[in-house]
């Protein structure tokens, strides 16, 4: 009896045989990791090279870059604001408190500087404009795509790249650094006052000013920058190419929550770490 027709009958698989199943598996996700990666590497290179042409900036995607900037920035302002808030009451009235305790005061605009400005301020906006507006925006674009009105926009002469994803991922990676700009503005000034009002602060408010500034280098000027910016791309991108994917079963646009939503949080800790270590 030959060993295929034994695994017909009986079901036994044999340990090749499984073996083979496994590796097989695993080709097929490396495969499919790899494809997804290149995918959205040659989108993103695309929406830079895209954006650089004024033909591109017609009136309906300028009114989009618009409008998802309004969605973005001004809805997310509110909220961004708050965790300021809590930030500079929980880490520059501590960091104030606690280095004054031991006699290190002067430690604290560099402390403050690595800390916030080029670690967890970034970090905490990123994650704000993922929860607030990624996620809306991959539901929007995976819900227009499955009802047919990504095809209505072709069959009507109007390029979906260019409609859909340029202005959502350039408005986001904008707003994303406005909003860390306000997120790091309204930290410190809440953690000043709160320790100014405590008697724990012995800078007056230009001199707390000029104790940051001093403590700032070129790369922290560049993190500012670069670190929103990349986020803010990054996020919008991912949600832009992972509703985007072709379907027509609505069914299957909260499945695609999670994926997006995890290869979020996972690129915003690379750029987080891939600026930190360059810079």
């Amino acid at each position: 009896m030959t060993r295929g027709r034994l695994k017909a009958m009986t079901g036994y698989r044999f340990p090749m045989d499984a073996a083979g199943d496994v590796l097989s598996r695993t080709g097929a996700r490396v495969i499919g990791l790899g494809r997804s990666i290149l995918m959205l590497f040659s989108t993103g290179i695309a929406v830079i090279v895209q954006a650089g042409r004024p033909l591109t900036w017609r009136r309906t995607v300028r009114t989009e870059f618009v409008r998802h900037c309004y969605l973005v920035g001004v809805h997310s302002l509110a909220l961004t604001a708050f965790v300021g808030v809590l930030l500079g009451v929980g880490l520059v009235f501590q960091a104030l408190y606690w280095l004054k305790l031991f006699g290190e005061s002067d430690l604290i605009g560099r402390f403050l500087v690595l800390v916030l400005l080029r670690e967890l301020g970034p970090l905490m906006v990123g994650f704000i404009v993922l929860g607030r507006s990624g996620s809306i925006m991959l539901a929007e674009l995976g819900t227009m795509q499955a009802r047919g009105q990504v095809h209505m926009l072709d069959a009507m002469g109007v390029d979906p790249f260019l409609f859909l994803v340029i202005p959502r991922v350039l408005a986001t990676a904008l707003c994303t650094f406005g909003l860390s700009v306000v997120l790091n503005i309204v930290s410190l000034a809440s953690g000043y006052l709160t320790g100014n009002a405590l008697n724990l602060s012995r800078y007056g408010l230009l001199e707390f000013v000029y104790v940051l500034l001093q403590a700032m280098g070129p790369s922290e000027f560049a993190i500012l920058l670069l670190k929103p910016l990349g986020m803010g791309f990054a996020v919008a991108l991912i949600a832009c190419t992972t509703g985007l994917v072709p379907t027509d079963q609505l069914a299957d646009v909260p499945r695609r929550l999670p994926r997006g939503f995890v290869r979020s949080v996972v690129a915003i800790f690379l750029i987080t770490g891939f600026f930190s270590l360059i810079l």
